[in-house]
């Protein structure tokens, strides 16, 4: 009887109890690993949605995924004449994409939604031959409630050689269905429901999208630049750099996608002033979530960096060996970005440029870094009289 009575005063705050563990785990879900196959599986699904979306900053057409572990995902791509810049190496820009695409994935072969860059910084430390397989180890460090911290090594797939070295913060805070779904014992309601997305919703409409200029690249030269016409040395890249953005110029390997929606609207006139572009952004220069590609951004970076060195030496505009990109508020198609660069340090041997982009219609930050660029000394040399 009194066993009775106790259950009876009880039962009510046990039902309480019962109630809020079911509503704390609805509203934190506890993420559930994936196991190895479904690992697999998501990283496949990954990166056919990549690869469906036609951008060339995906960096998807024709890569594979090599590699898929806890924490870790191999990406094999190839540097041909889409990825090249004009001297026939991988792009920076096209680097940095691969390291900010396989960072992606690798977080997202986890189970944890791709979500927005915040920052990423690259080294780099070797080019390679036209048309050579590149292989982006990337590797998970973290994974918190609302960020991801990634790194990845570039190597060239021949030899092994370290290409660059970058790191990738990703803000990955999920809608509250996205964890809903992840909560649940094993994720199979979670990867039901990707299938489905890539077969009827996702995969139809994005390959709707018409990316067919990216498919028209002629084969490597060694001494000219097709797109161009100009010859393949630090003077025709000079030259190149030294107009970028010019109405009526073209633009060749990874930068073509640039043509036609990257104006020039303030030439150069000093290191103390700064260089201004206009970018239409277009369907080209987004991501599967239709804003600005984290890729695109630092591409510009890079790009832009290298015109505000040409525009300001003679001889040369030197290599890049650091870049340094944060991300701070989305930009969406057909929106006007407003970039600035302006020379912050130019020493004997680098140069540093910072860029940054604004909505031009408010004034909204989008996009912030900087790129270091070395130099050969062309201009000592040419004064000596030395070659």
């Amino acid at each position: 009887m009194l066993l009775e009575t106790r259950a009876q005063h009880f039962w009510p705050a046990g039902v309480v109890i019962a109630l809020l563990v079911l509503l704390r785990r609805v509203i934190y879900p506890r993420r559930r690993k994936f196991d190895a196959a479904t690992r697999r599986e998501w990283a496949r699904a990954a990166i056919d949605l990549v690869r469906r979306s036609g951008s060339v900053y995906n960096i998807c057409e024709g890569a594979s995924v090599e590699a898929v572990g806890e924490g870790r995902l191999d990406l094999k791509v190839v540097a041909d004449a889409s990825r090249q810049n004009f001297l026939a190496s991988m792009h920076g820009g096209a680097i940095s994409a691969a390291v900010d695409v396989s960072t992606t994935l690798a977080v997202f072969q986890e189970g944890t939604f791709p979500g927005a860059s915040v920052s990423m910084t690259i080294t780099y430390l070797a080019g390679c031959p036209p048309g050579a397989e590149i292989v982006a180890e990337a590797r998970v460090v973290k994974i918190g409630r609302t960020l991801a911290f990634t790194e990845c090594v570039v190597r060239r797939a021949a030899d092994g050689v370290a290409m660059a070295r970058g790191a990738h913060v990703k803000y990955v805070a999920a809608p509250r269905l996205y964890d809903l779904l992840l909560g649940w014992p094993r994720p199979v309601l979670a990867t039901s429901v990707l299938r489905l997305a890539l077969r009827f919703g996702l995969a139809g409409a994005i390959t709707k999208r018409d990316f067919r200029a990216r498919h028209d690249y002629e084969p490597h030269d060694a001494a000219t630049e097709r797109d161009t016409g100009l010859p393949r040395t630090d003077d025709g890249k000079r030259a190149y750099f030294d107009t970028f953005g010019a109405a009526g110029r073209a633009m060749q390997g990874w930068d073509r996608p640039l043509a036609g929606a990257l104006a020039l609207v303030a030439p150069y006139v000093s290191d103390e002033k700064a260089v201004e572009w206009d970018l239409i952004v277009g369907q080209a220069h987004v991501n599967t979530f239709g804003a600005l590609h984290g890729g695109c951004a630092a591409s510009l970076v890079d790009v832009l960096g290298s015109a505000v060195v040409a525009m300001g030496d003679p001889y040369e505009c030197g290599v890049a060996v650091a870049l340094d990109v944060q991300y701070a508020a989305p930009a969406r198609k057909g929106q006007v970005l407003r970039w600035t660069a302006k020379v912050a340090r130019r020493g004997g041997r680098l140069v540093t440029v910072s860029v940054a982009a604004v909505i031009a219609k408010t004034g909204r930050a989008v996009v912030s870094g900087s790129v270091t660029k070395s130099m050969r000394g062309l201009k000592k040399a040419a004064g000596s009289g030395k070659t």
